[in-house]
């Protein structure tokens, strides 16, 4: 005869294995934000990833927009 499966043991368990294991949170002015959006802006980038990539000492450089070099 059948017997019910035991689903507790048939469930997997599912696990985000990151490699950045820490998380750092912290607040701002609206001005700073403000400040911090546009530089964002500027290089097509999110606020976070713009703060990370600062953080991590990256050197951030402004992409050169397609009409002056072709002259659209």
């Amino acid at each position: 005869m059948n017997e019910p499966q035991n689903l507790a043991s048939t469930k997997k368990t599912t696990q985000v294995h990151r490699q950045a294991s820490k998380q750092i949170n912290f607040r701002v002015s609206e001005p700073d934000y403000l400040k911090l959006a546009r530089s964002a802006q500027t290089l097509n980038l999110s606020v976070p990833a713009f703060v990370k990539k600062k953080a991590q000492g990256a050197r951030l450089v402004t992409p050169k927009k397609l009409s002056k070099i072709y002259d659209f």
